[in-house]
């Protein structure tokens, strides 16, 4: 008879992965991953030489989880010196190293073309000035498991398919518990930017109250933060905003005062996440993905603290670009009318139509307007019939020739783009006569 203990895990394992009752029955995931060719390969390689593999972190807890893995990340006994001797002058195994990577122990081996590997000797972050590490290589996995982040994340899976899990990170995933590794004020000390990771890895795999240990641990070490760049915090932050559960985490973020140090004005409090939570309804709501810069727009209250975030999270052009124009229009509930979206579409110069688009879908997204979304999402936007050079010729003030062309879309775009080109022709002689008339 199986224990009580073991029943009541499989069933909480349930309750976080409604897939995961398939995982029991089949393991297909698993199963998928340790009978890959390219890893019966690696296994083969290092065995031979008297070194162990085993399957380490994130890829552990998607297998857990029948999730498939973005990444292999395996761990090994061997040094990098060895790691290079093993995987060298292979076929089919196409070795890939750094400086960077081979100081810090990982070398990566593309097999067959298609299958990469990264693997890493096992190691402890000797000297730590909370962004980056000087490492001493070892050969213990329980010492490597430690200076990890998270204990889901600090899980090995030998290639037979065993588990590894020095602190219970199996138990806490199937718990959706997210807890540091041994003492959280020291995990948080070597890598600042475990702030971060901690409300990425909470949106997406916790369903638990934040534990009052975490959450003291994280408050008393804000500071850090301002030794972390901004595209760092950023790119963070986007992979939290795209979770759905990232409205669990949000709020903490600003009571414990993370939001300072992203650039958000100091006087930002919870009670004004009110916005936040309607557009997180809004999106979840939508047929679509999204962008994280959609979401977390609905967080940004003036153009002020906008430009102050820009800065200090590097964001891209387009991001700049889509919140600027979400921000700028979403209580224009007039102009959120399809027509009016189509002509102001038509209006906008030809060569910048495609990125307008983007960023007006973006906008009926953050307001929740399926309907319309997908009505604009898959329009042609139509050529304007007519060109500026039938205008120019009649026009006795030339810098009027745009204002002319403007009036005629406007028209254009009110009798639904189905204007002849005589027609337009007609209303241009029109609108020449009126301009010409003017002194």
């Amino acid at each position: 008879m199986r224990p009580i203990t073991s029943i009541l895990h499989a069933i909480s394992l349930v309750k976080l992965c409604p897939k995961f009752y398939s995982a029991m029955a089949k393991q297909t995931v698993k199963e998928d991953i340790l009978n890959m060719p390219e890893l019966k390969l690696l296994s083969d390689l290092f065995s031979q030489r008297g070194y162990l593999l085993r399957l380490a972190g994130g890829a552990v807890r998607d297998i857990l989880l029948n999730i498939q893995p973005n990444d292999y990340d395996l761990a090994s006994d061997a040094t990098p010196d060895k790691m290079i001797e093993i995987l060298s002058n292979k076929e089919n195994i196409r070795l890939i190293t750094t400086p960077s990577g081979e100081r810090h122990g990982t070398v990566a081996a593309l097999i067959n073309g298609s299958k990469m590997f990264e693997i890493t000797t096992l190691r402890i972050d000797k000297i730590t000035d909370g962004r980056h590490a000087e490492v001493e290589f070892i050969q213990d996995w329980k010492l490597d498991a430690l200076r990890r982040d998270f204990t889901i994340n600090s899980i090995f899976m030998e290639l037979d398919g065993s588990i590894i899990d020095y602190f219970n990170g199996q138990k806490d995933l199937s718990d959706g518990v997210i807890r540091f590794v041994g003492n959280p004020v020291e995990r948080i000390k070597e890598d600042y930017l475990r702030i971060m990771r901690y409300f990425r890895f909470y949106s997406r795999f916790g369903h638990q109250d934040h534990e009052k240990e975490t959450v003291k641990a994280l408050a008393d070490n804000i500071d850090g933060l301002s030794s972390i760049s901004g595209e760092r915090i950023w790119s963070e932050m986007k992979k939290t905003l795209v979770q759905r559960n990232c409205d669990k985490v949000i709020p903490l973020l600003f009571d414990i005062n993370v939001a300072s140090y992203m650039g958000f004005y100091t006087e930002t409090k919870p009670m004004d996440l009110e916005e936040f939570f309607k557009v997180h309804k809004n999106v979840w709501s939508m047929s679509t993905s999204f962008e994280p810069i959609t979401l977390f727009s609905s967080l940004i209250r003036s153009p002020e603290e906008q430009i102050s975030l820009i800065s200090r999270l590097k964001m891209s052009n387009f991001e700049k670009e889509t919140s600027f124009h979400i921000i700028t229009n979403r209580n224009d509930e007039y102009n959120l009318s399809l027509h009016n979206l189509k002509k102001q579409l038509v209006l906008t110069s030809k060569s910048n139509q495609k990125v307008y688009h983007r960023y007006t879908l973006e906008l009926l997204k953050y307001k929740g307007l399926q309907d319309i979304y997908n009505d604009l999402a898959d329009w042609n936007i139509p050529t304007f019939p007519l060109r500026g050079d039938k205008i120019g010729p009649k026009m006795k003030r030339r810098q009027l020739i745009s204002q002319v062309m403007s009036e005629l879309k406007s028209i254009w775009a009110d009798n639904q783009f189905e204007m002849t080109e005589q027609e337009l022709i007609n209303e241009m002689d029109r609108l020449i006569e009126k301009y010409n008339s003017i002194n």
